[in-house]
């Protein structure tokens, strides 16, 4: 019975946190917000908070988890689903949900792109995030499809760069700035994506 209560009031301190957490990051910034902060508005301990959570970077992958368990659930049933299709609508169609997925949760992305300028490279930033390495190994695997698709050479070393390379333009940094600063539409931000990965490779 005690493991029980303890496993409750566990999960009611983990949501009070991660509440307090998106209202604070929404009324200040990441940058903003300290961790004594976040644990005063919860009301509870800093102890408590960080032993469940090293730093803000951990929190906000926390906040997003479920979020992004859904948007995964979403890909992986698309792709099931249209496995009779050209990989170059494959493409084109998780580009599609990727773009609406940041353009719903750009804020919580936005804050993990500024705490990602606070690591060293390496194992523990964001690249080497389970999120990342998904939707990295996809865009691959897609792009090899594609390459195979038109007989042309199959450069995995080529196709793991231009990964990268669609995981760096999909930020929201850039998304903000297409749609606020230069007025860009959501679907003519998807038809730029596509012109430019899909029908170049």
């Amino acid at each position: 019975m005690q493991l029980r209560e303890e496993r409750k009031d566990a999960a009611e301190h983990r949501q009070k946190i991660l509440q307090s957490a998106l209202q604070l990051f929404r009324e200040h910034g990441v940058e903003q917000v300290s961790m004594h902060r976040i644990a005063k508005q919860a009301g509870v301990g800093q102890g408590t908070l960080y032993r469940r959570y090293c730093n803000k970077s951990d929190l906000c992958l926390d906040l997003l988890s479920d979020s992004y368990a859904k948007f995964r659930e979403c890909i992986s049933l698309y792709l099931e689903q249209s496995a009779a299709e050209s990989p170059q609508t494959r493409l084109s169609a998780v580009l599609g949900l990727c773009i609406d997925y940041i353009d719903d949760k750009a804020d919580l992305l936005a804050v993990l792109r500024t705490l990602g300028g606070e690591q060293r490279p390496g194992p523990g930033t964001v690249y080497h995030s389970p999120p990342y390495r998904f939707m990295h190994e996809l865009f691959v695997r897609l792009i090899i499809e594609i390459k195979q698709w038109r007989n042309s050479p199959d450069g995995t070393g080529e196709a793991e760069f231009a990964a990268h390379a669609i995981m760096a333009a999909l930020c929201p940094d850039l998304y903000f700035e297409l749609r606020l600063g230069q007025g860009m539409s959501k679907e003519q931000i998807k038809e730029r994506f596509r012109a430019f990965y899909v029908d170049s490779l």
